[in-house]
């Protein structure tokens, strides 16, 4: 009995759509539920794409969306308890601009029309250990051809959108990767590679793979 009535409750959401401009919710079928899915969750400024994974292990709902169009790391605050699955959705829409879509167990997540996420500039410095900046380091994004080098003051300018990776790299130092979320200016820290340092000086005095050579001296 449990599984058919979770199972009602599932359809029951099929046809709900969430968007900024209101809600629609109409029953799959003429079967009515008096019970709607409810939900408890208490997350301050927390990313969205976090609160959505973790509204669809509450309620098992398999949650879809692109991070090329919806900007998944904007934060939320969600605090209820006992709230209609409905009414958590569309407060999340209120704060993010987001639409969701719920129809065979899925979640279907978008950016509303207008709001898809751009590209921006981003400025940013990055530096190393002990602070000082670092000149001509490698920043592109990942996946592309997109990208540029830090100037003379360790700063770097790229357009990127929210979800993108940013790949810093640099002779010496251990690549990092970064994630693009609401900041348009980022501080970058590279760490010193040991390893790649001692090949580097190595290789400067000639000696990587060189072989060695025998002297042998004779008295005539």
């Amino acid at each position: 009995m449990k599984s058919t009535l979770r199972f009602l409750k599932i359809c029951s959401l099929s046809a709900l759509l969430v968007s900024p401009t209101g809600l629609m919710a109409q029953p799959a079928n003429p079967v009515a539920i008096t019970q709607p899915m409810m939900l408890s969750m208490n997350v301050t400024r927390k990313p969205v794409e976090n609160v959505l994974e973790s509204l669809g292990r509450k309620t098992g709902l398999d949650v879809h969306f692109d991070r090329n169009e919806v900007n998944a790391d904007k934060l939320v605050s969600i605090n209820c308890k006992n709230q209609p699955v409905k009414e958590v959705l569309a407060s999340i829409s209120d704060q993010t601009g987001l639409r969701f879509e719920v129809f065979n167990n899925k979640l279907i997540v978008s950016a509303a029309e207008g709001l898809t996420a751009e590209a921006a500039k981003i400025t940013g410095t990055v530096k190393d250990a002990s602070g000082q900046p670092l000149v001509g380091v490698s920043v592109h994004i990942k996946g592309t051809t997109t990208g540029g080098q830090t100037n003379a003051s360790g700063i770097f300018v790229i357009d990127a959108k929210p979800g993108d990776v940013l790949v810093f790299s640099y002779i010496g130092y251990i690549p990092q990767e970064v994630t693009v979320g609401n900041d348009a200016n980022i501080t970058i820290t590279l760490a010193t590679d040991s390893k790649s340092l001692q090949e580097v000086v190595v290789t400067a005095f000639g000696i990587k793979g060189q072989k060695s050579h025998s002297l042998t001296l004779r008295k005539g």
